[in-house]
């Protein structure tokens, strides 16, 4: 078969678990109380970027993780059905 696709599953599992393991350690959390009392636009601005940004990040470590989940999840699919295939063709 030319058009074989494989999956060598420690390597799969050990870079999915460096995935999860940075997104685990992703801290999102910035500084939102720079220049406290401090009127000033800049400063207000800064505090409302970090703010967003903050918020982006912790979106990202979701999506992060989610991912990791699916890929994990879609290889252990790919490697069951392979394995009813492989005991189907040698039952045959």
């Amino acid at each position: 078969m030319g058009n074989e696709i494989r999956l060598v599953q420690g390597e799969i599992e050990e870079n999915l678990s460096k995935i999860k393991a940075s997104a685990d350690s992703l801290q999102p959390d910035m500084p939102n109380d720079i220049g406290q009392g401090n009127h000033l636009d800049v400063v207000t601005k800064l505090n409302e970027l970090n703010q967003t940004m903050e918020m982006m990040l912790q979106s990202y470590k979701e999506l992060l993780i989610r991912n990791e989940s699916s890929t994990r999840e879609a290889v252990h699919s790919m490697r069951d059905t392979d394995q009813n295939l492989s005991s189907h063709i040698k039952v045959r």
